[in-house]
């Protein structure tokens, strides 16, 4: 029996957006002046927003060229996982030698042919789709720390669970539609800076390049802030943290302009209307309290520059408040 093709595919994780739920089941959300309460499961998706286009060699050389000044540990890291992505195609590629090959009538296998590219189709539909829900439900765990106030999990169990923590961190930064659209508008521009001897017009696809490069810059993000500092922010006063459809955000970022973007990496992460994490800050310390609402409004603005579209909250008066 085939397995089933995932198609609408969210890109900020349900369990995530359900602790800014009401006792109704719905979270409060804005998206272009409107302010109106949905499910999680009906909102932050995309259909086949995972899917994984195939890579050409060209497209293999392209990503290599890009992180060509990465460290070696990293390279290795992006050779693995270059292999693992390109499974698929290599196995697409081997039935079709096998078909090739058999010296059987074609309508006899016909059958399992459409099988195979049914297999192949959902295969790439849901491999990335499966990597996150992999790594959510792992995070699931560290999420409910947290809004429990608990943040000594990150210091007391093995470093190897801090490094984890802050690798689903960048994940979330940077699996978003609103990173997808920026990503794809830099490979066009790289499409047509990159046009030479090496690179041929129409040899670079961004639609294909867009999902393995995200990643990547997941991981090398990863890598640079690995041991960054953790501090955890408790909201003590009686306005809301909001979040987005772009939940981790860079507090050093300009989500305005993204051709002038700093090398300084400073994440915030609202975890629930009451608690959230900064990452890789100058505090130095596990925890810090918030009393004044002023300071609660200013977090809350930046999520709002910086969504793509939609803000959520658990209080309709607070998000109703940017309403243009």
């Amino acid at each position: 029996m085939l397995e089933n093709k995932k198609r609408d595919q969210h890109y900020v994780f349900q369990a995530y957006l359900k602790n800014w739920v009401n006792t109704n089941g719905k979270l409060w959300c804005m998206r272009d002046g409107k302010v109106f309460d949905v499910k999680t499961s009906n909102i932050a998706f995309e259909k086949d927003f995972y899917r994984v286009n195939s890579l050409s060699n060209k497209d293999i050389e392209f990503i290599k060229l890009f992180f060509y000044k990465s460290s070696d540990a990293f390279k290795k890291e992006m050779d693995y996982f270059l292999k693992l992505y390109t499974t698929i195609d290599r196995d697409e590629k081997i039935f079709e030698l096998i078909f090739k090959l058999c010296t059987k009538d074609i309508s006899e296998i016909s059958e399992t042919i459409d099988d195979i590219n049914k297999m192949i189709d959902i295969a790439r539909n849901n491999i990335m789709e499966e990597v996150y829900c992999d790594f959510e439900g792992e995070a699931c765990d560290w999420l409910k720390n947290l809004c429990k106030e608990d943040i000594d999990f990150l210091y007391t169990s093995s470093k190897e669970e801090k490094e984890k923590f802050i690798s689903f961190v960048c994940s979330q930064y940077f699996r978003t539609k609103r990173m997808k659209e920026h990503m794809m508008y830099v490979l066009k521009e790289a499409e047509n800076f990159f046009v030479n001897k090496e690179f041929p017009q129409g040899s670079i696809k961004a639609e294909n390049l867009y999902q393995p490069m995200l990643w990547l810059l997941s991981a090398k993000c990863s890598d640079k802030i690995l041991n960054a500092h953790i501090t955890l922010i408790i909201n003590k006063t009686d306005v809301p943290f909001i979040t987005s459809d772009q939940p981790v955000i860079n507090l050093k970022a300009d989500y305005k302009d993204f051709s002038n973007q700093p090398d300084e990496l400073v994440f915030y992460y609202p975890i629930s209307p009451r608690v959230a994490v900064k990452i890789n800050d100058d505090l130095c310390v596990k925890k810090i309290e918030l009393t004044n609402s002023s300071d609660i409004y200013e977090y809350n603005d930046l999520i709002n520059r910086a969504a793509y579209k939609t803000i959520f909250s658990k209080d309709k008066s607070v998000i109703s408040k940017y309403i243009a």
